[in-house]
Order: C-alpha cells, then structure tokens, then sequence
C-alpha cells in the first residue's frame, strides 16, 4: 500500500458522506481536506508504534556466532542493541525465540537467559550458530514532506487498513467523543483478536509436531 492510499483511507473514514473521488497520488493537494491532512500524519505513526507494542509486525531474525558476543567459560553474552544494526536502531523490541543450528543438528528452543534490556546469555557455542527470532519496533517515520507515492513496507495489508480507525479515533476525540472511541476500540480490539488468532494457529502447529507417532 502506498502513503496515499493510507491517507485517502482515512479522509473517507472521517467523511462518510463524501462522494469526492480522490486521487492518492496526489491526495496532499486537495485543498478541501487541507486541515485533515495536516493531521493526519502522526496518528499513522502513533498507530503504527501500537501495533508494534502489540507485536504485530513481521518477525526479524539475526543470526549470531561465537564472535559477534562476549565470550565466557560457560556461556556467551550478546547485546542484541549493539548487534542488531542493519536498518534501524535499536531494532528489538522483544526476543520470541532463540534456535540452534550446525550441519544437519537443529534445536528450535534454546532456552533464553536475559540480562537487562535486549541482553541474551545463551550456552557457550563450540560449533554452529544461534538464530534469533524478535518483534521489532518501527523507527521510520513519516512526515509531511513524504511523497504520497512512498510505498508502505513491513506493514501487513490488514493492519494498515484497520489503521484509518485509530486516526478517526485521535482526530474525532474532542468533536465527537463517542464516535472517537467506537473507532479506537475497533483499531485496539482487532489487534487483540489479531494475536489471539496468530497464538492459536502457533499452539496447533506445535501439537501436531509434538505428537508420538
């Protein structure tokens, strides 16, 4: 999806009646939506940060060796801040798991020690290497100046579209309270159910793998 469409979305949610087709490559220029633009923009970025709050951005991986961490005489301390570099700063916003892997051995469960923020323990690697599967967060930001053409990446389609209720939300808070809140809550709650359908699926997948054939 592209900026524009995100924000076309959005002008519509907010003017129901409005039968106005809009272009979204070049929805920054309809003047008779000026003061909706305008404001538009950071309710998309603080809908975004929900959604990675709530976990429900594609997973990252980052692959360490024995190198890339603090070496002891039983295990090997990785700061995954400093690690995790490529793209964004401070990119982790929480470990789901850690795997093991060497040759044709395979372990998807490592067991994970933290230590204070985004630091791992894990066993001392002789051979092999450790990958870590995390949430991330979303550092880029968009501002006015960005282009409606911008194309939206490392967003799921559904939760970009679920994102023009939290605008309404934020934007109708002090000129109709009960519309606001209808609309944050449809935003918050899909992300609810969102996880509590990925959980399910996850719980299955790990049955049928787990069963004594």
């Amino acid at each position: 999806m592209k900026l524009g469409e995100l924000k076309t979305a959005c002008i519509k949610l907010m003017n129901d009646n409005d039968t106005a087709e809009l272009d979204p490559d070049t929805i920054s220029t309809q003047t008779d939506y000026d003061s909706r633009l305008k404001n538009i923009i950071e309710p998309i970025n603080r809908a975004i940060d929900e959604a990675a709050k709530a976990y429900q951005l594609p997973k990252k991986t980052v692959v360490l060796t024995t190198t890339a961490g603090t070496i002891g005489d039983y295990f090997t301390r990785y700061d995954l801040d400093t690690i995790v570099v490529t793209g964004f700063t401070n990119d982790v916003l929480r470990v789901e798991k850690v795997a093991y892997e060497y040759e044709d051995e395979y372990d998807a469960g490592v067991p994970i020690r933290k230590e204070g923020h985004n630091v791992l323990i894990l066993p001392k690697l002789e051979n092999g290497t450790y990958i870590v599967t995390y949430s991330p967060t979303y550092s880029s930001r968009f501002t006015y100046d960005s282009l409606d053409t911008e194309v939206i990446t490392d967003i799921p389609d559904d939760i970009l579209g679920i994102i023009p209720y939290f605008v309404k939300g934020e934007l109708f808070e002090e000129d109709n309270a009960q519309t606001a809140l209808l609309a944050t809550n449809k935003f918050h709650s899909y992300l609810a159910n969102r996880t509590i359908e990925r959980n399910e699926r996850a719980t299955s997948v790990k049955n049928v793998y787990t069963q004594v054939w």
